[in-house]
């Protein structure tokens, strides 16, 4: 008996000394991978379609003038002792749809059923300074009315001062005057004004009259 207490004793005193078992580890946490990058498919540029840009082609500028009116040049020139004075150009046109605007600033012009250019050259082959009045003291007669040319405004004036003309100078001045009879009504017209003066005021021309015919006029351009 002492023999089997024996023995458990020591079985008892072994399991006490012997090492306690280790708790099993814990696993770590089954990976997940992240997933395939799959990347953006690449991006192509469609091309800008190209465009071909329209020619500028500028309208051609229509000469109004062209359809509304009739003119001529060289009309006619006449000299008188040393002065030459040439009616270098005439025109005379419709004055509904004339392309200037300054003739819708006077009533006279505004209201007018036609207008009427003239374009004097006046050389001086004397020996002296000359004067002379044709712009704005001069008479005109259109197909029966008469218009004149005192009455007209400043801005119906144009090109150089013919009114004081040096020896040996040719100058070129022009003037519009309004009519009230149709263009398609007028035939002749005749411009009459004072002569040259000279230096001393005394007038050694006499008058001057221009007188033409215009029911055959067509358009013609400046030269």
């Amino acid at each position: 008996m002492k023999k089997i207490m024996f023995a458990l004793s020591i079985m008892l005193m072994l399991a006490a000394c012997a090492p306690a078992q280790l708790a099993a580890p814990t696993p770590y946490p089954t990976y997940t991978p992240y997933p395939t990058y799959t990347p953006y498919p690449t991006y192509t540029v469609e091309p800008s379609p190209t465009v071909a840009k329209p020619t500028d082609t500028p309208a051609p500028t229509a000469n109004v003038l062209e359809v509304i009116a009739v003119s001529k040049n060289n009309v006619e020139t006449i000299e008188k002792s040393g002065v030459v004075i040439e009616l270098a150009r005439a025109l005379v046109s419709d004055r509904e749809g004339f392309p200037d605007d300054w003739v819708d600033d006077d009533p006279e012009f505004d209201v007018a059923k036609t207008l009427i250019m003239f374009q004097f050259k006046v050389t001086n082959n004397t020996d002296g300074t000359i004067s002379t009045l044709l712009m704005h003291h001069c008479n005109i007669l259109v197909s029966g009315e008469q218009i004149d040319c005192n009455k007209l405004p400043y801005y119906s004036y144009g090109g150089e001062d013919i009114g004081t003309i040096m020896k040996g100078v040719t100058r070129q001045g022009f003037f519009y005057v309004p009519a009230n009879t149709p263009r398609s009504d007028i035939s002749t017209i005749t411009i009459e004004f004072p002569g040259a003066f000279n230096s001393r005021g005394n007038g050694f021309t006499g008058d001057f009259t221009f007188t033409f015919d215009i029911t055959d006029w067509v358009w013609t351009p400046r030269p």
